[in-house]
């Protein structure tokens, strides 16, 4: 997974990502980037074409992952 942010924004500080998962963050106002860049930040990317956006909806996504890994949904 990847997480597209900028350096200063908002949205993108309220983000919170356990240690525990494997989420590459990509800074996309970085000087020396130059690949995919969002129209929308922040935004992420679980594979191409299925995106979630937006600080909230991450987080509640991250945490359904999270809890999954801790075996909450396990019978």
């Amino acid at each position: 997974m990847k997480l597209y942010k900028t350096t200063n924004c908002e949205q993108c500080a309220q983000i919170e990502i356990s240690e525990e998962l494997n989420i590459k963050t990509i800074f996309i106002d970085s000087s020396d980037y130059n690949g995919f860049a969002p129209e929308t930040i922040p935004v992420l990317q679980i594979e191409p074409g299925f995106n979630v956006n937006g600080a909230p909806y991450i987080n509640n996504f991250l945490n359904v992952i999270k809890s999954a890994q801790d075996g909450f949904y396990k019978k």
